[in-house]
């Protein structure tokens, strides 16, 4: 049976889905495609990786799960005046805190956390091991860093 000409009679069709495939034909071949713009309108399961070559937008929760978040960003902007670190301390086992690294003789790390062994913030430089969910104040080069601030010994 040859379709390539076919107009009339028991013609094979082909239908596509508006917004989720495209169909055509030419010359007797039949191409099934993906249009620009896809809309799915149930959840979409993706068992690899996504790489995305343009913007993404997201309007609604964004929710991501694994060992390590890399935000690649030359501005970082959040909406929330509040943030929260150390969120499934359960224990009081971690630090939590911020740090920076710097290359001064070598790697070195900055920064503060509030200690979970004596419960006092500390401020700190100069250490060569970058902290995890404490941070070494035993550390080779580990210091006290200066803060400079106004501190008025206010009423709470």
């Amino acid at each position: 049976v040859s379709l390539k000409n076919a107009t009339t009679g028991s013609v094979l069709a082909i239908a596509a889905t508006a917004n989720e495939t495209t169909v055509s034909r030419s010359n007797g071949t039949v191409t099934i495609g993906l249009p620009d713009d896809v809309t799915i309108a149930g959840q979409l399961n993706v068992s690899e990786n996504v790489v995305v070559a343009g913007n993404t937008i997201v309007n609604g929760n964004l929710t991501v799960e694994g060992a390590t978040t890399y935000v690649s960003s030359s501005t970082v902007k959040v909406d929330d005046s509040m943030l929260i670190l150390a969120a499934n301390n359960a224990a009081h086992a971690v630090d939590s805190g911020v740090y920076q690294k710097y290359v001064s003789s070598g790697t070195k790390y900055a920064g503060y956390f509030f200690d979970a062994t004596d419960n006092v913030f500390k401020f700190f430089k100069d250490t060569g091991t970058e902290p995890t969910t404490t941070v070494n104040v035993s550390a080779s080069g580990y210091a006290l860093a200066t803060v400079d601030a106004v501190i008025d010994g206010g009423t709470y």
